[in-house]
């Protein structure tokens, strides 16, 4: 029926998927909600001192229908007035007006964070392509040019991170609850102390709590590791990969531009991971301004970098800014958490480890792409060649250690 049907059938597709995850989410949600009413109502028997101020907090709170992981990272209990609840019931009587202002100053930064990218895709829409006419393309090449980035490179190079990004969505609320988990309690017990205990209960609040430590840098090292392996098959094997999935949609010219767009562009991959790791870690500590922050300089550094490397590169420019944009924006935020303690100091030995597991899986991938490409045809020399890299890899990590099957039964929370 022609592209315009197939783009319906797309968006139709979506519709019906985004309605059905609504709907068990308000299934869920009710569920829930009767549950948190249920337990809210049997706990009113017991006394304050079982429910506790935070307790209270929380099931109203469900009971409104927040997320209690925004709600608990934003909201700290010892700053929120005596007015604000009551001591018989033990519940915070929060106004509407204030759930809505804790909620827009944590979701604004966010949503302004996610909307940096594409504001940079579309203004590079609009300059890249009359620039690369004026530099005398015609309209046919520059816009094919412009389309092979943003069509087979993009979506390779966006593809594989979808995992490290749902690692990143359920990191950021068991980090929020740590960090609130602490704070809250190291505030409880300050009434308690001394003068020069209370002093040294602060000094302690501003390093972060154990778990927090080990769940970032176990998250840490599996985005690494990922992204390398990634990173280096889309590395090694480009032409196949592009052979294999765009052989009848790009002609030879576009086919040879591809592969060399996405090599260039698969270091990409190692960064974006980073950027979602530490961004949502960053959120969790209660910290979603800073990544945004930092997203838009690498925005601005992006188009400055890009356009006057377009001068001298061409297209090329473009792809040498996003590995800019990406590297600055990831390194920004690790430097932060690390500032923060956040990353243990065993960090530069498993980078050292990593190395050496890239470099001996890199060999191998370039050995056997060497032997088996004049033999095979290009569906097997991926294959074969793929599956020896990922072997190699897999255990040399293991042997390494730079990462293990324990670290990863934590991660999924497999028990």
């Amino acid at each position: 029926f022609g592209v315009e049907y197939g783009v319906l059938g797309g968006l139709i597709g979506v519709s019906v998927a985004e309605f059905g995850s609504l709907l068990i989410l308000l299934v869920s949600k009710q569920v829930v909600t009767h549950k948190q009413r249920k337990k809210a109502k049997g706990n009113k028997e017991q006394s304050p001192q079982e429910n506790g101020f935070a307790k209270g907090a929380v099931l109203y709170a469900k009971d409104k229908h927040i997320l209690a992981s925004e709600m608990a990272i934003e909201m700290d209990m010892s700053e929120l007035d005596a007015s604000q609840y009551t001591k018989d019931t033990d519940t915070v009587q929060l106004s509407t007006k204030s759930i809505l202002s804790k909620l827009c100053k944590f979701a604004l930064p966010i949503t302004i964070g996610a909307l940096i990218l594409p504001m940079v895709q579309l203004l590079d829409s609009f300059v890249v392509i009359r620039f690369l006419m004026g530099k005398g393309l015609a309209i046919q090449n520059a816009t094919a040019q412009f389309g092979v980035i943003n069509g087979p490179v993009s979506s390779l190079v966006n593809m594989p991170v979808v995992i490290t990004m749902a690692l990143a969505v359920a990191l950021m609320p068991k980090i929020a609850k740590e960090f609130k988990s602490k704070k809250v309690g190291d505030k409880d017990n300050q009434d308690d102390l001394s003068q020069e205990e209370s002093k040294s209960k602060d000094n302690a609040e501003e390093k972060p709590a154990d778990g927090i430590v080990r769940d970032v840098f176990q998250n840490y090292r599996f985005a690494c590791v990922f992204s390398s392996l990634v990173a280096l098959l889309l590395l090694l094997f480009a032409r196949e990969i592009m052979q294999v999935l765009y052989n009848k949609g790009l002609d030879p010219q576009e086919m040879v531009q591809g592969v060399q767009l996405l090599r260039i562009l698969s270091i990409v991959v190692v960064y974006i991971s980073l950027l979602q790791i530490s961004t949502a870690v960053m959120q969790g500590v209660g910290k979603p301004t800073l990544p945004t922050l930092f997203l838009g300089i690498g925005a601005v550094l992006k188009c400055i970098v890009g356009y006057s490397l377009m001068v001298w590169y061409g297209i090329y420019g473009i792809l040498i800014a996003t590995v800019v944009f990406y590297s600055f924006a990831a390194l920004c935020n690790i430097v932060y958490i690390r500032k923060k303690g956040i990353l243990i100091q065993g960090e530069k030995t498993f980078f050292v480890r990593l190395l050496l597991v890239v470099g001996v899986s890199g060999a191998v991938g370039w050995l056997c792409q060497a032997l088996l490409s004049p033999l095979l045809t290009d569906v097997w020399s991926l294959f074969v060649g793929g599956a020896a890299v990922c072997m190699v890899f897999l255990v040399a990590t293991l042997v390494t250690k730079v990462f293990g099957i324990k670290d990863f039964v934590q991660i999924v929370g497999v028990k």
